[in-house]
């Protein structure tokens, strides 16, 4: 693993200090160290970081706090790397002591940051962009990360020689000329460097070259104008989102440090708007390079590029550098900088029966851990086995582990075909937040007993997760897409090593509404995560993810029914990070639906708003618009699946718009997913599922038969008006 090989870099530049240097490294005269905050805040990075983000909680809590003096610069000591394509139109032209890198635009080549001096553009960026095939001379635009002379300092020699354009922050322009005039405390070669001004870049800025098109955020920290950047790339087929953070290094005061935590807070935001998954920086210490640098040239066809992490461990990797940061507040004497807590993070526990609880070891995700025999009331007229579950699963949401989570299994009547009978795994729609709302205590609601009954009358076991957080410990984190996947996927590992002699792995997914977004969660997660089973389609019905992170006020906010919504969100974490708490977001009366989703479920919220005229309106201290924007993404992962994919729309949907359904849905097909979309006329938001029952039934026959229905991608007719819904269709309520 990558990380085990730079674990062993870092434990033999440890062994080459002697044990005085050690002692020195550590030494801080007249500095009073909180060591109970900096405890508090390395176990905090330590469990973030788990085992595959371990390298860089040691990168940057340990070896850049304790031993910055000594085994940090020996980690960044000058030396060289051989240039590399990290992407078909994305290099590395750097070297040990400080990254470089190349987009190709298509129309001139965009560098960030330009070295040490002239002497290493001349011996490492040009040499290395001839090796990669780049002609040094299109090297149109520089852009200089910060104001420090490791990263502009061959920022004049490229404008001499090719007349590349310098781009920085205003700010950093200002901190380059104090350099000049001496009053900026720096290395001594430093001034010398310093490039005539050129270009500002603003925050917020998007600036195109060609195919290429990057967004600018200034986040100060490290230097008091650092440039972050945002743009895509592609390797292969695959289209992915580069988030370049343009200044890591822990810097000297309380207020920089301060600043840098909340610049990784709003970045964060962005990495979550973006979809970002792809993870540069510039120092190799700081993206773990040089091994990913090897593993790119062992690289064989289909293997995954590892400089890309996924955006929830980019996010993890931010919260680390933000731990990190305020344990190096504590050990100089600074003060503290705690978390701001955006939410409670035990909301809407408590309420059921003591099955859901488990002290006992959770070290492996997917084990069926006990199960009951359910009461009246579930639906299992056709079910030879009907049990409420416990079993295992990972913590999509906190990072916690492993962790417990619940749900339903029902058996079909009769004698198993050979093999067992094929599994689907129903992901029901909003129920609430509140661990009493958890289907298998609650009890299902009619629509979805008659669905769950008509897929056992076929021959199919059917295991219904509750999502995480939903009658177990932890808040629920409502429409969030890895909780709610691993959930799907670990429900389904469970019922198959319950009962491996009669239920077959030959899973099928559906859901309807938030389950919809679930079940196609986990079919992004199912490769990567639980690659054992044998998933062969997925069913999504009333499509709740989107075609991008676009918002739409009018219907997001202000549609029909949308603030009970959008308060469960908010309370599940389900807001930006940076976001207001949502004591803070709540007016008087939006606070009266937290209280009620607190002990009651989502439908009972419906009389609370209608009783106190709570609209979303009134519901939040601030506009409509900031509420929509605060809202996490709910864009369809930009990665194609490895199965068919069915589609139900009703096209009398008030909840989710089938144009909006329509948008997604074309988003999937452009993924070169392989989609056949239904739609159904006068179908409200609450009937598709059972309205489409048939047709996702035949979608499932055929795909366990090796029959994929055709793809209708090329056929795609956008909807028209909203239709008036024919109450006489069954669950139209």
């Amino acid at each position: 693993m990558p990380q085990s090989r730079e674990v062993w870099r870092v434990i033999a530049l440890f062994a080459a200090l002697s044990g005085a240097e050690m002692l020195a490294a550590q030494e801080r005269p007249g500095v009073e160290p909180d060591r109970a905050a900096m405890y508090q805040h390395l176990r905090s990075a330590r469990e973030i970081a788990g085992t595959d983000l371990y390298a860089h909680y040691v990168h940057r809590c340990i070896i850049d706090q304790t031993y910055r003096r000594t085994l940090s610069r020996g980690l960044q000591a000058h030396g060289a790397i051989p240039a590399a394509r990290v992407f078909d139109d994305f290099y590395f032209v750097g070297e040990n002591a400080v990254s470089a890198w190349v987009l190709d635009s298509g129309d001139g080549l965009i560098l960030f940051d330009a070295l040490s001096s002239a002497e290493d553009i001349q011996n490492i960026v040009e040499p290395g962009l001839r090796a990669a095939g780049l002609d040094p001379s299109r090297l149109r635009y520089l852009i200089i990360t910060h104001a420090h002379g490791d990263h502009f300092g061959g920022a004049r020699y490229l404008r001499e020689k090719y007349g590349t354009r310098i781009m920085a922050s205003a700010t950093d322009w200002r901190e380059m000329q104090r350099l000049t005039s001496g009053t900026q405390r720096s290395p001594a070669n430093w001034a010398a460097l310093v490039p005539e001004h050129d270009m500002d870049i603003a925050d917020g800025q998007v600036f195109k070259l060609g195919r290429a098109s990057l967004t600018f955020y200034i986040t100060p920290g490290h230097t008091p104008g650092t440039v972050s950047t945002v743009f895509e790339v592609n390797d292969g087929r695959m289209r992915h989102t580069v988030g370049f953070f343009g200044g890591l290094g822990t810097p000297e005061t309380r207020e920089t440090k301060l600043q840098l935590i909340d610049s990784l807070e709003s970045f964060k935001a962005v990495v979550q708007q973006r979809n970002i998954d792809v993870l540069i920086a510039n120092h190799q210490t700081q993206d773990q390079s040089i091994p990913k640098l090897e593993e790119l040239r062992l690289r064989k066809p289909g293997d995954p590029n590892p400089y890309v992490l996924g955006k929830d461990r980019y996010l993890r990797y931010l919260s680390i550098q933000q731990e990190c940061t305020r344990f190096a507040m504590a050990q100089q004497g600074q003060g503290s900088a705690p978390a701001k807590a955006s939410l409670d993070v035990y909301f809407g526990d408590g309420g059921i029966s003591d099955f859901y609880r488990w002290d006992g070891t959770l070290d492996q995700p997917g084990k069926m851990l006990r199960q009951e025999p359910v009461g009246e009331g579930f639906y299992d007229a056709n079910a030879s086995r009907a049990v409420r579950i416990l079993y295992s699963s990972t913590d999509g949401r906190f990072d916690r582990g492993v962790i417990e989570a619940s749900g339903l299994l029902y058996l079909p009547k009769g004698t198993p075909p050979a093999g067992g009978w094929p599994l689907v795994v129903w992901g029901h729609g909003t129920f609430g937040i509140a661990d009493v709302c958890a289907p298998s205590w609650k009890r299902p609601t009619p629509r979805d007993g008659s669905y769950t009954d008509a897929w056992l009358q076929r021959g199919f076991a059917v295991v219904a997760p509750d999502y995480q957080g939903l009658g177990t410990r932890g808040v629920h984190p409502y429409t969030q897409q890895k909780p709610e996947g691993y959930s799907v996927l670990d429900a389904a590992r469970a019922a198959l090593a319950a009962y491996p002699d009669q239920i077959a792995n030959r899973v099928i997914l559906t859901g309807q509404s938030q389950g919809s977004g679930a079940v196609l969660s986990a079919t992004v997660l199912a490769p990567r995560y639980a690659p054992e089973l044998r998933l062969f389609g997925t069913i999504a019905t009333a499509l709740v993810q989107r075609a991008d992170d676009r918002f739409d006020v009018a219907s997001d906010v202000l549609g029909d029914d949308s603030v009970r919504y959008l308060v469960m969100r908010m309370l599940g974490g389900g807001f930006r990070p940076g976001s207001p708490t949502p004591d803070e977001l709540l007016s008087s009366k939006g606070a009266l639906l937290l209280e009620a989703a607190r002990n009651s479920c989502s439908r009972d919220l419906i009389p609370v708003a209608r009783e106190h005229g709570v609209t979303a309106r009134n519901a939040f201290s601030v506009p409509p618009e900031q509420i929509a924007r605060m809202a996490q993404s709910l864009a369809v992962e930009k990665l194609k699946v490895s199965v068919p994919l069915f589609v139900g729309t009703g096209l009398a949907d008030s909840v989710i718009p089938p144009r909006q359904q329509y948008d997604a849905v074309v988003a999937l097909c452009g993924l070169g997913d392989h989609v056949q979309w239904n739609t159904y006329d006068g179908v409200n938001h609450s009937a598709t599922s059972n309205r489409a029952i048939e047709d996702a039934v035949g979608f499932a026959q055929a795909m366990l038969a090796g029959q994929a229905p055709r793809s209708n991608c090329g056929k795609l007719v956008k909807p028209g008006a909203l239709q008036k819904a024919d109450r006489s269709i069954p669950f139209s309520d």
